[in-house]
């Protein structure tokens, strides 16, 4: 066996799989999400918690329009067009995005992967698997509960009684 050939022939190929690196991992990333129902969860919830943060600076947005400008009910496209001045006011932070927004994510894959541990130890005992579907389910409620409060401090006056709705139908379930 002729090694340096061999040595030749697999730096070629390595060569090769790094061509078009990019379009292979997005490629790559379009497929596990397509076809990985992990992947779909993360996706979904990070989807969750941008528009939980986006919501909030929403509302940090309305609080400098409040204090700064000294309006009193600035309009909800008012909030949106001016979080770039909240944010260079101090009232928007960029830790928040680690805070808010990493923590988030990585908390709930932690809480999901739990789960899926408990419902294997579930299929192994032949009972039905609950877990998943029961954390996933409040996680993603969390989530919205957060984003309707969000849009109510910021003004927006149907969240209210989207919360006053939620609300009941949370008390619902707890009996």
């Amino acid at each position: 066996m002729n090694f340096t050939e061999l040595g030749k022939y697999i730096q070629a190929h390595v060569y090769e799989l790094s061509d078009f690196w990019l379009v292979k991992c997005v490629g790559a990333l379009f497929i596990a999400i397509v076809f990985n129902l992990h992947a779909q969860l993360l996706l979904a919830f990070t989807g969750l918690v941008i528009v939980d943060l986006i919501s909030k600076w929403i509302a940090l947005s309305r609080q400098y329009l409040i204090k700064s400008r000294r309006r009193k009910n600035p309009s909800f496209w008012a909030c949106v067009l001016n979080m770039y001045n909240a944010r260079e006011a101090r009232y928007i932070k960029s830790s928040e995005i680690k805070h808010r927004f990493l923590g988030k994510i990585i908390v709930y894959i932690l809480v999901v992967f739990a789960g899926e541990v408990i419902d294997l130890m579930m299929q192994v005992l032949q009972k039905p698997t609950w877990a998943v579907v029961l954390l996933v389910g409040y996680l993603s409620i969390a989530e919205l509960i957060s984003v309707v409060e969000n849009l109510q401090d910021a003004g927006v006056e149907e969240a209210a009684r989207l919360h006053e709705i939620l609300e009941k139908k949370m008390e619902g379930l707890k009996k």
